[in-house]
């Protein structure tokens, strides 16, 4: 994709953004250093460790080595070592037993070997430390090379070590300048092996500066500090058993037609983050974890497009828009991979609702519900007010004709609002319910994609979308997608709300979508909220009398709005959030849909309302007054 100069100003070229091309060594704290009262922790018990014919030094770091290694939970042979554990096998004083013990260092005298101590670990340039090198020698029976390595300018900035491309010569140190004699003529096999523990001692560290917004360039070999991955906290089937699912791979990632997204533990010796980014984490389901997408696409503009989407909500300071902690791409032969990391909730709205299933769990949620979902419409208005400052930067203002202006309201929408697309954050150890729990939209992708299909002049029923929420018009023969499309979809969730609140999990989960099943223009059975009346193709599947066609929402979903303002439940709130849902936020045409901000307003009110008065959502109601005029 060509990227222009204003194209350049967002995302990975922010000047916000800062390229880690180092996997984060240089942000590490420093593991020795000469003046520190407090150095690394020993491990005291190496009896486990001794080797019958060899009690030293060495075998035991050896052995503590093979102990604290993590293998990569997604297969194959890859492995890491984790930094800070290392720091206490390799200490300053082991450093120095060992090469007391070398054969390769028996000629130094005693000041000298305390000067080659230092120069592994405290050299006067930090960059030049080699007792990673130093390690991978020592779990490999090559330290007596050690000498001859650092005589060669070896260090661990070297590092990793590449691996040979078959039937070609040595790769060149990473060091610009550099060659090592010694090492390039290791053979293949030696080689593969010393490259493998390079990389396992070098694994990336995450971290951002205040202010900045960290992307590691990593490479194919590299292995992520993931000590466990699993599937996404909540994957339920009657949701999306009646359009085209997310699926999940071998290794428990929640697999989408852009993306697949697996919940992953990091060792917690390689990422600093600020609190602030990472939301909070109920230490009762276990150590922290964060949310890793990888995006299917190669393109460094379609990222780059959705990195600068996540910059800008992130700077809105919005407790109920998804950060972005880290983005890294890993470079290979067939293209470059690109990721997104995040906190990882609790789980999704879905999840939520079904672990708030009884009546008890649910009535005295009415004040939290009506301030989320002010909250998340405040969210959406910021989402979409931020790619106006988008537009504006890209040179794609959408007041000069109605092209550019339809171009501008494709490219301003988040594009997959849905229950699956609302995180569920838990405060811990908090006991009130209503300062517990909070919401969070995520997933901006296919807004940013909805940007690429209208430039190239794609068929806007042809735009990606999940099928449940998707507004009429996309179905409707020219129809004109708008940030209102992002209301209809907020509707459809706002009233599964509702169900939930009023009627429960099962019905939410179960009877609702199979109420309002019936066959759509293509004559599939769909569970959309919205019906086209007099939709006609002819002989040759060409699409006929469109002036004639309408969108209707479906009788099934007004019939089931009905229900709910019958329920023992409803009071003042209910009816009202459902009177606004129904007239206003699923509303068939786009031009009579309330807008964003209209929304905003109409959501505080019934949020202030809660507030200051309890008996507007807990007190019974029969129905609301009839309107005046």
């Amino acid at each position: 994709m060509h990227s222009t100069s204003k194209d350049r100003q967002l995302g990975l070229y922010d000047k916000s953004v800062t390229i880690c091309l180092d996997r984060g060594e240089s942000q590490y704290p420093r593991v020795y250093q000469r003046a520190s009262s407090k150095p690394p922790p020993e491990i005291s018990d190496h009896s486990s460790c001794r080797e019958h014919k060899d009690d030293t030094v060495i075998s035991d770091i050896k052995c503590e080595l093979e102990k604290i290694w993590e293998h990569y939970p997604t297969g194959g042979y890859n492995f890491f070592l984790p930094r800070d554990k290392l720091g206490g096998i390799v200490t300053p004083n082991r450093v120095l037993q060992v090469v007391q013990l070398l054969t390769c260092c028996k000629a130094l005298s005693a000041a000298e070997k305390e000067k080659l101590r230092d120069s592994i670990c405290f050299p006067d340039n930090p960059e030049q430390q080699r007792w990673k090198l130093l390690v991978i020698l020592l779990r490999n029976g090559m330290q007596e090379q050690l000498l001859i390595l650092c005589g060669e300018g070896v260090s661990d900035q070297c590092l990793p070590i590449r691996v040979c491309e078959k039937n070609k010569n040595p790769p060149p140190c990473r060091m610009q300048g550099h060659r090592h004699p010694t090492i390039d003529a290791w053979g293949d096999k030696k080689r593969r092996k010393i490259s493998q523990w390079s990389y396992a001692v070098k694994s990336p560290y995450f971290t951002r500066l205040t202010g900045h917004h960290s992307h590691y360039i990593l490479e194919d070999n590299d292995v992520l500090p993931i000590k466990k991955t699993r599937e996404r906290l909540s994957s339920p089937d009657a949701p999306t058993a009646h359009q085209k699912p997310e699926t999940e791979n071998e290794q428990g990632a929640i697999v989408s037609g852009f993306s697949e997204v697996r919940i992953v533990e990091l060792d917690e010796g390689h990422y600093d983050f600020p609190e602030s980014d990472l939301g909070s984490w109920n230490r009762k389901r276990g150590p922290r974890q964060f949310a890793l997408k990888e995006l299917h696409s190669k393109d460094s503009e379609t990222f780059s497009a959705e990195l600068a989407s996540l910059m800008r909500v992130q700077d809105q300071g919005s407790k109920h828009l998804i950060k972005v902690v880290v983005t890294f791409e890993i470079r290979q032969a067939q293209g470059t991979k690109y990721y997104f990391m995040f906190p990882c909730a609790q789980g999704d709205l879905w999840l939520f609702w079904k672990e708030h299933q009884q009546r008890s769990q649910r009535i005295p949620r009415a004040l939290w519900m009506s301030q989320q979902v002010s909250c998340l419409a405040k969210g959406l208005m910021l989402f979409h007010n931020e790619r106006d400052h988008h537009l504006k930067l890209m040179g794609k203002s959408h007041n000069t004709g109605h092209g550019k202006d339809q171009q501008a309201e494709l490219y301003g929408r988040h594009g997959d609002m849905k229950a699956e697309n609302i995180l569920w954050f838990e405060e811990e150890d908090c006991n009130d319910p209503n300062e517990r729990d909070w919401l969070v939209i995520t997933d901006f992708g296919l807004g940013r994609l909805n940007s690429k299909y209208s430039r190239s002049g794609v068929d806007p029923t042809l735009v990606p979308r999940t099928a449940t929420y998707k507004a009429p018009e996309f179905d409707l023969t020219g129809g004109r997608i708008s940030r209102v499309s992002d209301v209809f979809s907020f509707g459809c969730v706002c009233l599964e709300f509702l169900t939930w609140y009023l009627e429960g999990w099962e019905a939410v989960n179960d009877k609702f979508i199979e109420f309002r099943m019936e066959l759509d223009i293509n004559g599939f059975e769909v569970d959309t909220f919205f019906t086209i009346e007099n939709y006609k193709k002819d002989k040759d599947g060409n699409v006929i009398d469109k002036e004639k066609q309408k969108a209707i929402i479906k009788p099934r979903v007004k019939e089931w709005i009905n229900k709910l303002k019958r329920n023992k439940d409803r009071s003042a709130y209910t009816l009202q959030f459902l009177e606004l849902i129904e007239e206003r936020m699923l509303e068939p045409e786009p031009k009579k849909r309330i807008t964003t901000s209209e929304l905003v307003h109409e959501l505080d009110l019934l949020a202030d309302t809660c507030k200051r008065s309890s008996s507007f959502y807990k007190d019974f109601c029969e129905s609301l007054p009839p309107r005046s005029g």
